[in-house]
């Protein structure tokens, strides 16, 4: 996990305190113990004993030297796991112990984290706002990687600085061969053409589908990393998509592909159009969003069996709160150049934002110290 120079820096001025308080003091004692879960030792978790904080070792131990004689609390907490506190009683001169075993912390969305979530998505807009809200309806690494690449502020790049583009042949409802992104290197669309809506519900996709909906960018990646060989016709696809200028010289894309759905062995997908392109006036913004949008499948070459098969589980298999925990993490990695993010922190601990109010349960918070945007994030078990 990457830790930010003021924490770690905290970190070392804390223990150096820790280790010199009182030193040959008759009147003090230590706290010495370990932290762990599930039989392992649990590195890096945080043990706080009134203003001071250190991180567990290697072996996951900690201890503090110099403390008053009489009762303290100590406190232990890492991420991903419940806190927890235990009283002990310092003798001078001898070690107290206090050991932690912490549990995974559950995954929960309280009735009023719901309602505020309900009330903040309400207005929220992604162009502008500083903080983000986002539910996880359940517990996939396809849904929370939505989440974490849908709409979220960090990752806005504003288009008021591209010139108007117009296609020699507007993209038109009714006319496939409109839509002309071809796989660079070949003849082949990346596209089925004869199966393009302007709509999501006059695409047939049924609910299951619709409930499982993924984000296409962490999709790719988690394709990757799989199988390279495997995933590289359908990311070949997607840059087709994302590659199209339509004679134009605009920085940005003109459309991506967002949205993912699975249906009857066929992968389709969400494109969302810049309004800085021309397009016919049959191509409507038919979700509200504020963008033009249609909806396709990917042609059968570019996508196998094998293929669709991880991408199925990757949208419907159901994770652990660990599990999610390093998703989530790999994700911060992934996401380090272009905003750097930061875990704030992790599951069960409450928290407030001016712009927000107060979240009881988050599963996680980030903030991108790069952009300025904090993003919180509510996962249902």
């Amino acid at each position: 996990m990457r830790l930010s120079h003021a924490f770690l820096t905290t970190a070392l001025v804390s223990l150096c305190a820790c280790g010199s308080d009182d030193e040959g003091d008759p009147e003090t004692g230590k706290i010495s113990g370990t932290v762990t879960a599930d039989g392992t030792a649990l590195v890096g978790a945080t043990v706080s004993l009134d203003s001071k904080s250190v991180q567990t070792g290697p072996d996951g131990s900690y201890t503090f030297d110099g403390v008053k004689v009489g009762s303290a609390t100590v406190a232990a907490q890492a991420h991903w796991y419940d806190g927890a506190e235990k009283l002990v009683d310092v003798a001078a001169g001898e070690t107290a112990t206090a050991d932690f075993v912490l549990e995974v912390a559950a995954l929960d969305v309280t009735t009023a984290d719901a309602n505020l979530y309900q009330a903040y998505s309400s207005s929220f807009d992604w162009t502008s706002d500083a903080v983000s809200l986002s539910l996880v309806t359940q517990p996939t690494q396809g849904a929370l990687e939505l989440a974490i690449y849908h709409r979220n502020p960090a990752l806005y790049a504003n288009p008021s600085g591209e010139s108007q583009v117009t296609p020699s042949t507007l993209p038109a409802m009714g006319t496939g061969s409109s839509f002309d992104f071809v796989v660079s290197g070949t003849s082949d669309q990346a596209l089925d053409q004869s199966n393009i809506f302007n709509d999501l519900a006059s695409t047939g996709i049924d609910n299951a589908a619709i409930d499982n909906v993924f984000h296409w960018e962490p999709a790719i990646d988690f394709l990757l990393d799989w199988n390279f060989t495997d995933a590289t016709p359908l990311y070949v696809a997607g840059l087709a998509v994302r590659a199209q200028k339509w004679g134009g010289s605009s920085i940005l894309p003109t459309q991506r592909i967002e949205r993912a759905y699975l249906h009857n062995d066929e992968l389709w997908v969400e494109i969302v159009f810049e309004g800085f392109v021309d397009l016919d006036a049959s191509i409507t913004d038919s979700n509200g969003d504020g963008y033009r949008e249609v909806f396709a499948p990917i042609a059968a070459n570019h996508i196998g069996a094998a293929v669709l098969t991880q991408l199925n589980s990757y949208a419907t298999a159901t994770k652990t709160t660990l599990e999610l925990g390093g998703i989530l993490e790999r994700n911060l990695d992934e996401l380090y150049s272009q905003t750097n993010p930061g875990l704030v922190s992790a599951t069960g601990v409450p928290y407030h934002h001016a712009e927000l109010g107060s979240v009881e349960y988050p599963f996680a918070v980030i903030a991108h110290a790069g952009v300025g945007v904090v993003n919180v994030f509510l996962v249902e078990p």
